[in-house]
């Protein structure tokens, strides 16, 4: 269909604007090989004509039917592309260059909306879009997920500096103490390193035995909660938002395809 063909063509452009952004980040202020300014002109030829025949063939239900947000979207990233034809047309029939501050911060903020055009795939595919829909929609529970792992953190925090800060003012201070438990907010960043692999645990729960094995026992019971429990619990959550949002994808495509036929 003509959506699949457009869909393939953005995945094309998609995979034309790493390629470019790699060669920039390669050759540093250096400019563009006159094979990519032509795929790039066919590329923005092809979303034109695109626009174009969408135009005509919804004329006022382009700009106010169903996909009427996506459908601005698209104007809009043609636009952007079309004023960077422009200026790239002015500057080769002139023979200069981009010298001037203000115009080149133009430039390179019309060139980072090309970006943009990538997220035009996910409304052609439908796998692609329910992918993202299902990351959107786990961002709230990713949220209250690090409330209440903080909330965790924090108590088990005030445990740990509350045993090391009697413990150095009974025996003094220790190096290796004061770096894991210094402070409160390195105690929560050791906590939360220890259980993402930011960091070896054994090393903390080897400072830790000197003061006595109890807090090396509440280290592990730390640890083993975070790994066994809350982490697949919480993860729990997120797949079961996911599939929910799959699901209501699904419904929303079957009422849309019997609302066509």
């Amino acid at each position: 269909t003509f959506e699949l063909c457009i869909g393939l063509v953005i995945l094309l452009n998609a995979v034309f604007i790493v390629l470019q952004a790699d060669w920039s980040a390669q050759h540093p202020g250096a400019d563009m090989p006159l094979t990519y300014n032509i795929f790039e002109t066919l590329f923005f030829l092809v979303f034109g004509l695109e626009l174009a025949l969408r135009i005509w063939v919804f004329r006022l239900k382009f700009f106010t039917g169903r996909d009427w947000r996506w459908n601005w979207f698209d104007m809009l990233v043609v636009l952007t592309a079309a004023i960077e034809e422009m200026v790239k047309l002015v500057t080769a029939a002139s023979g200069m260059k981009i010298n001037s501050v203000t115009l080149f911060r133009v430039m390179r903020i019309v060139k980072l909306t090309r970006v943009v055009r990538i997220v035009r795939v996910f409304r052609i595919f439908r796998e692609l879009r329910i992918m993202v829909a299902s990351i959107i929609s786990t961002f709230i529970t990713l949220f209250w997920s690090i409330v209440c792992l903080v909330m965790i953190m924090s108590a088990f925090s005030v445990y740990f500096i509350t045993i090391v800060s009697d413990y150095q003012a009974t025996d003094g201070p220790t190096p290796e103490l004061e770096e894991y438990f210094g402070s409160i907010v390195s105690v929560m960043l050791c906590l939360f390193q220890a259980t993402t692999g930011g960091m070896d645990w054994r090393d903390v729960a080897n400072a830790l035995m000197d003061i006595s094995p109890l807090p090396v026992a509440m280290l592990c019971l730390f640890v083993a909660m975070m790994n066994y429990a809350i982490m697949n619990i919480l993860t729990g959550i997120c797949v079961n938002t996911a599939n929910k949002t799959a699901e209501d994808d699904f419904e929303i495509s079957i009422h849309e395809e019997r609302s066509r036929h």
